[in-house]
């Protein structure tokens, strides 16, 4: 990495606007102190651990799972795996067998990012109408070696909105989190870095007890 030029964002902006998987605090921000007054600027902000472009511990979906704190520093950064399933429509499922044939480009340590094209739908009601892993691509994933999976929609789940009913059931969380993986939502930008060798970091906050956290996420190129 040369410069900050190279470094390529892949993360959405948070603010009051920021959309929010249903039912997660909203952000909200205000000041605290002012230049005016105080003679500098603090602002007090609120949000989930979810908002915006974050990242999933264990403790997320599973019980006694690692808290964001707890996880190897190794699972936020490695380099991008980038998977194209941007044919898939509104709310399909994304199989295992539409994962397998790229399975023999995985290294170990990768971080696999499934671009479903979603991220163009960020802030708009079809946002929440995602693709989403069924149980076997979650399940083929982690006996493949993978650890970290992002993806620039809202979940690897089905996104369940009011007048839908819930099974309460979230299979490839379940999958992941229980095997000590990472989880990382709302990228955008892959487009970017679908072409070329390039290293991703997704490092969280470093918030105690908690079960995520928002990150900034960014990639830069690794070819030499």
């Amino acid at each position: 990495m040369n410069s900050a030029e190279s470094i390529i964002d892949l993360s959405h902006s948070v603010d009051p606007s920021t959309q929010v998987y249903p039912g997660d605090p909203k952000f909200s921000s205000c000041p605290a102190l002012t230049l005016e007054k105080d003679g500098f600027n603090v602002m007090a902000i609120s949000m989930g651990t979810h908002t915006g472009t974050h990242v999933d511990a264990p403790s997320h979906s599973i019980k006694d799972g690692a808290s964001i704190t707890q996880v190897d520093l190794s699972l936020f950064q490695g380099s991008a795996l980038v998977i194209d399933v941007r044919g898939k429509r509104p709310r399909e499922k994304i199989t295992w067998d539409d994962l397998k044939p790229q399975m023999s480009r995985m290294q170990k340590g990768q971080i696999v990012i499934l671009h479903t094209g979603w991220s163009m739908y960020w802030q708009s009601p079809k946002y929440i109408d995602h693709p989403f892993l069924d149980r076997s691509a979650a399940e083929g994933l982690m006996n493949a070696g993978a650890r970290t999976i992002a993806m620039d929609c809202m979940s690897p789940d089905e996104t369940v909105h009011e007048g839908m009913e819930s099974s309460g059931v979230f299979d490839a969380h379940e999958v992941i989190l229980s095997q000590g993986g990472i989880i990382a939502e709302n990228l955008t930008n892959v487009a970017a870095i679908s072409h070329g060798n390039f290293t991703i970091s997704l490092l969280p906050l470093k918030l105690t007890d908690a079960d995520g956290s928002p990150v900034r996420a960014v990639a830069w190129s690794s070819d030499t």
